[in-house]
C-alpha cells in the first residue's frame, strides 16, 4: 500500500528529472490534493470543482511528511531532570541568514536556530539538547 507521502515523492521526482511540468504532472497533482483531508473541496451545479489549498508550504510538508521524521529533539531540563522528547518533519532555520549571505550557508543557518537558549517550562532552568538528524532514502522512488 502506498502512503501519501510517497505518492508526492514520487510526483516531485519526476518533476525535478524533467525539468519542467506537464498536464499529466498537474492532473497527479490536483488528485493528490483532493485525497487530503487537509483541503475542503466545493462542488458546483456545473461540472466545475473548487479546492481551496489556502496554506504555505511549510504546513503541507508537515502534513504529508508526518511519517518521515528529519529530526528528533530531546530537552532535559538540567536542574529538575524534565524531559520532553518531540520528533519533527521540518528543521527550523534563520531565513534571514539564506535571504542575506545565499543558500551555502545553509548550516549556518540550522545552527543559529539550534544556539537558541531554551528555558524549563517547569522550573525556569536552561536545557540540555541533544537532536539527531534523519536523512531520508529516496533511492526507492527513483
Amino acid at each position: 500500500m502506498q502512503t501519501a507521502d510517497d505518492c508526492f515523492l514520487q510526483l516531485a521526482t519526476k518533476i525535478a528529472n524533467q525539468g519542467k511540468i506537464y498536464k499529466n504532472e498537474y492532473a497527479a497533482r490536483t488528485s493528490f490534493l483532493t485525497s487530503l483531508s487537509l483541503f475542503q473541496e466545493t462542488k458546483y451545479t456545473t461540472q466545475f470543482h473548487s479546492l481551496d489549498t489556502m496554506c504555505n508550504a511549510a504546513h503541507l510538508a508537515e502534513y504529508t511528511f508526518q511519517t518521515l521524521s528529519s529530526l528528533q529533539r530531546d530537552k532535559t531540563c538540567t536542574t529538575c531532570n524534565y524531559v520532553n522528547n518531540r520528533k519533527f518533519t521540518a528543521v527550523s532555520i534563520n531565513v534571514n541568514i539564506i535571504l542575506h549571505e545565499g543558500l551555502q550557508y545553509i548550516q549556518e543557518s540550522i545552527n543559529d536556530m539550534r544556539s537558541t537558549k531554551q528555558m524549563c517550562p517547569k522550573c525556569d532552568s536552561p536545557y540540555k539538547i541533544n537532536e539527531e538528524y534523519h536523512i531520508i532514502s529516496y533511492n526507492n522512488l527513483i
